[in-house]
């Protein structure tokens, strides 16, 4: 029952990312972390969504945080910031930004924190960036 919740809510969640990317007419490229390319499944599930969703960075350990998309060992080190801080997702949403120009970037951090350049993954406060 709580996997089947969980599917469910994934779901409507990407429902809502792909059609604020529809209406946006935004390109996603995502930087998946704890989430380790859930995001990006469930995105593919919907059919044509290749019209949006370009790609996922799945960086689940620091070294692939540090080397596919340069986030500085110092900050994924540091106990007072560490690997699932705001300020590491803001910068892995950042970079993978960089690697699309003109996308719609979501870049999530752990299961407390999400941390956006345009909403938030779960709710439904999209906004453009330029």
């Amino acid at each position: 029952m709580i996997e089947n919740s969980l599917e469910e809510k994934s779901l409507k969640h990407a429902q809502q990312l792909r059609d604020a990317a529809v209406q946006l007419d935004g390109r996603l490229v995502l930087a998946e972390s704890c989430t380790a390319g859930r995001v990006a499944a469930t995105l593919a599930s919907f059919p044509g969504i290749s019209n949006w969703l370009c790609g996922s960075f799945v960086v689940y350990r620091c070294d692939s945080k540090s080397r596919w998309l340069g986030i500085p060992t110092k900050l994924l080190d540091d106990p007072q910031i560490g690997p699932v801080s705001e300020q590491v997702t803001e910068l892995l949403a950042q970079a993978a930004a960089t690697s699309y120009a003109g996308s719609t970037i979501w870049s999530g951090g752990n299961g407390r924190r999400r941390s956006w350049c345009t909403g938030s993954y779960g709710r439904t406060d999209f906004r453009g960036i330029g």
